[in-house]
C-alpha cells in the first residue's frame, strides 16, 4: 500500500491471480449491499505485473500533474481510467486491453443479497444492538392488536399462533420488498426479531388487564352471531 507515492504497509498474504481478474469489474465499496463511501475516485490503473516503489512514485507524480496518459505509452497498462470525461455514461479506457466502464443510468446494487443469513449480518457494535431493539419493539403493537382481534373470533391457542404468523408474514413481505430497493437491506435477522416482537406483544396482551375485557367482547360477539 502506497500513500502519496510512498510505501506505508505490506500485506504478504494478499495476492491476485488471473482468475481473480476475470469476469465483471465493479468500482464501488460493495456489489452485494448498499455501502456508501464518502470520497473521490480520481483514477484507476491495472498493470499486468507488480510495480517497483520507484515506478509507483513516478506514476504518482504524473497523476498529480495530469500526465497519466504518458503511462499508456511507457508502462502499457491493461487498463487506465482517468475519469476526465466530464459527461456521459462511458468511462473510457486509455489502455489497450480492457473495455470501457459503464455508469448505470439509475443507482442499483449489482448483486444485492436477498434474506442474508443472521450470522453474516452480525456486528458487535451498538448500532447493531440498537437495530435489534427497535426491530423487536416495532412489532410489539402488531402482536397485541393481532391477538386482541383474533381472540374475539378464535380459540385462544389458535389466536396466539395466528397473531404470531401475521407478524412473521408481515416481516417476510417487508424483507423481500427491501431486496429490490438499492438503499435498503434484506436479511433474516429482521425476520427473527420482528417475529419475536410480535410474540412479545401477544404475551403482553394476554397477561395485561386488557385480557379480562377480551373474553367479554368475544362472548358478546358470539351472542350477536347466534341472534343473527
Amino acid at each position: 500500500m502506497y500513500v502519496d507515492g510512498k510505501p506505508v504497509d505490506e500485506f504478504h498474504f494478499f495476492g491476485l491471480t488471473q482468475r481473480d481478474l476475470s469476469g465483471q469489474l465493479i468500482l464501488g465499496t460493495s456489489p452485494l449491499e448498499h455501502s456508501p463511501w464518502l470520497g473521490e475516485l480520481r483514477g484507476l490503473a491495472i498493470y499486468p505485473s507488480e510495480l517497483s516503489p520507484s515506478q509507483v512514485l513516478a506514476h504518482f507524480q504524473k497523476w498529480m500533474h495530469n500526465r497519466e496518459v504518458e503511462l499508456t505509452q511507457e508502462e502499457k497498462p491493461a487498463a487506465l481510467y482517468d475519469f476526465r470525461e466530464g459527461s456521459g455514461r462511458i468511462v473510457h479506457n486509455l489502455g489497450s486491453e480492457a473495455p470501457d466502464l459503464l455508469i448505470p443510468k439509475h443507482y442499483a446494487v449489482p448483486h444485492k443479497l436477498l434474506l442474508e443469513l443472521p450470522w453474516n449480518e452480525f456486528h458487535a457494535d451498538r448500532a447493531y444492538a440498537r437495530d435489534i431493539f427497535f426491530n423487536i419493539a416495532a412489532f410489539v403493537p402488531l402482536g397485541m392488536a393481532g391477538y386482541a382481534f383474533f381472540f374475539c373470533n378464535q380459540p385462544r391457542p389458535r389466536a396466539v399462533w395466528t397473531a404470531v404468523l401475521l407478524g412473521f408474514a408481515t416481516s417476510a413481505i417487508i424483507e423481500v420488498l427491501q431486496g429490490f430497493l438499492p438503499n435498503r437491506f434484506s436479511g433474516t435477522t429482521d425476520l427473527l426479531t420482528n417475529t419475536s416482537g410480535t410474540g412479545i406483544g401477544v404475551y403482553l396482551c394476554a397477561q395485561m388487564a386488557l385480557s379480562d375485557l377480551l373474553p367479554r367482547l368475544r362472548k358478546k360477539r358470539l351472542n350477536q352471531g347466534e341472534n343473527i
